[in-house]
């Protein structure tokens, strides 16, 4: 597990589907549809969060360390991970389906012309 800093948690958090509902001091208090208690993160400027702290954090968020590394990245489809049926096996064929949607709905509009 790579270790984060609040801020960056926070983004991890808001791509997981994770929304900040208000700051407490340094603590920064997330809510989530569904989750059963508020989930809060220390932000203290850019220093790294302690692994257990942290790991914590990722138990309660329901996050493994893969899900961290991929809604961490640049990825065009890691905001669209906040429904957890999305796993990174499915978006490794999300892209795929959308080009054979784009073929297939391309199809049929040169058809009706």
């Amino acid at each position: 597990m790579k270790p984060l800093s609040g801020k960056e948690m926070c983004r991890v958090l808001e791509r997981a589907g994770w929304v900040l509902k208000r700051i407490q001091g340094s603590h920064h208090i997330y809510r989530r549809a569904g989750a059963r208690r508020p989930l809060p993160v220390p932000v203290h400027g850019s220093q790294p969060l302690k692994r257990g702290t942290q790991g914590s954090i990722m138990r309660q968020a329901g996050l493994t360390d893969a899900d961290q590394l991929f809604l961490q990245s640049d990825h065009l489809l890691a905001p669209f991970l906040a429904r957890p049926a999305l796993t990174p096996q499915v978006v490794f064929i999300l892209p795929i389906l959308v080009e054979s949607l784009r073929a297939v709905s391309g199809a049929r509009g040169r058809n009706r012309r």
